[in-house]
């Protein structure tokens, strides 16, 4: 329900908060540290925001006007569909709530690398793939291929099925290794064997 069907029935004044009450960084930073952020506006003033997961009050955060922005340590929390809530209330006493479905994704995406050598003996292009899984995850983002050797290259590919190629005609001779190193949408990453 939102804020302002709710304040019209309660007779207060809190408004229909701007854009997305509560909007979602899904990069973790610090380990297991998400950065929440909301937005609610009021006729009055809006004088506190908490942020609930499954019903819980986050322990710690204490939200400061005007982006109301808290940490939310994922690491207490199982892996899997959350419900995450901001919790406005206003200097009426008013509140309302803005809910958001989010995924909480610490695990490491699966990488196996294979290269088609078929180019070093050809001359031509060496086929570059990989086999990936995100689990239960919040989906693959990118797989970003690194070959080592007498001259470094990097390829990234952000579609599925994650294949590139690399072309070593003009590059120097020698060895090279290849490492594929698969991404989540949540920042995690897993580099594969060379």
């Amino acid at each position: 329900e939102d804020l302002g069907r709710r304040a019209l029935r309660a007779g207060g004044r809190l408004q229909q908060p701007k854009g997305p009450p509560v909007r979602y960084t899904p990069k973790l930073t610090e380990g297991s540290r998400t950065e929440l952020a909301a937005e609610a506006r009021d006729d009055g003033y809006v004088t506190e925001v908490k942020y609930a997961v499954e019903r819980n009050i986050l322990a710690g955060a204490a939200p400061q006007p005007p982006n109301w922005n808290a940490q939310w340590d994922t690491s207490q929390h199982s892996e899997g569909a959350q419900e995450l809530k901001a919790i406005a209330k206003d200097n009426d006493g008013l509140s309302g709530e803005a809910v958001l479905q989010v995924q909480v994704d610490r695990t490491a995406p699966s990488v196996t690398l294979a290269v088609s050598d078929a180019g070093f003996s050809s001359g031509g292009p060496v086929g570059l793939s990989v086999q990936v899984s995100d689990g239960t995850g919040c989906g693959v983002d990118r797989v970003v291929y690194d070959l080592t050797g007498p001259e470094d290259a990097s390829v990234t590919a952000s579609t599925s099925p994650y294949s590139a190629s690399w072309n070593p005609t003009g590059k120097p001779s020698g060895a090279y290794t290849a490492r594929a190193t698969t991404y989540d949408r949540a920042g995690n990453f897993r580099t594969s064997d060379a």
